[in-house]
C-alpha cells in the first residue's frame, strides 16, 4: 500500500479546515482546472494499463501521484472509459469504467487535488485519508498470518 506523506496530509487537512474557518475559499489554491484534472486521471489510467504500479507516475510534469490501495495484485487494466466529472462535495471527482483482463468490469471514482504536484486518489482512499483512517484490508499480515 502506498503511504501518504505527512506534508500532503497537512495540506489536505489544513485546506479543509481553513476553507471552513475563513472568509476566503482557500481550497481553490489546491484545485486543478477541469482539463488538468481529467488529463491527470487519463495519465494514471494509461500508466496502469502499461503495468506501472500506484505511486509517482514517471516522466510527468507536473508530477502526478496515484494512490489506489484497492487495486488487486496481478490484475491488469485492459481498457477504461472516463465518464466525466461527477457532482458532489468534492471538486474534480471523475467516474470511470474499468475493464480488466480476467474479464471483469467495475466503476470507480477518482479525486484529483493539487496543482504541482497533482494527486489522484481512488475516492475510497481519499475519504479514508480525510477521516484519519486507512484501508485495513491492505495491511500485510504478521509473521503468523495475524493482522498487525
Amino acid at each position: 500500500m502506498h503511504r501518504f506523506p505527512l506534508a500532503l496530509f497537512c495540506v489536505l487537512a489544513g485546506g479543509s479546515c481553513l476553507s471552513g474557518c475563513s472568509q476566503g475559499d482557500t481550497s481553490a489554491k489546491y484545485t486543478p482546472s477541469p482539463a488538468d484534472a481529467e488529463s491527470a486521471v487519463e495519465t494514471v489510467l494509461d500508466a496502469w494499463k502499461a503495468g506501472i504500479p500506484a505511486g509517482p507516475v514517471p516522466d510527468t510534469s507536473p508530477l502526478i501521484n496515484l494512490t489506489d490501495s484497492y487495486r488487486k495484485n496481478g490484475e491488469t487494466l485492459k481498457e477504461y472509459e472516463i465518464l466525466g466529472e461527477v457532482p458532489g462535495d468534492l471538486q474534480r471527482c471523475y467516474a470511470v469504467n474499468l475493464s480488466f483482463d480476467q474479464p471483469r468490469e467495475e466503476q470507480a471514482k477518482f479525486v484529483v487535488v493539487g496543482i504541482d504536484p497533482l494527486w489522484v486518489f481512488r475516492l475510497e482512499d481519499y475519504q479514508l485519508l480525510t477521516h484519519w483512517d486507512h484501508n485495513m484490508l491492505a495491511d500485510p499480515p504478521g509473521e503468523n498470518g495475524e493482522s498487525q
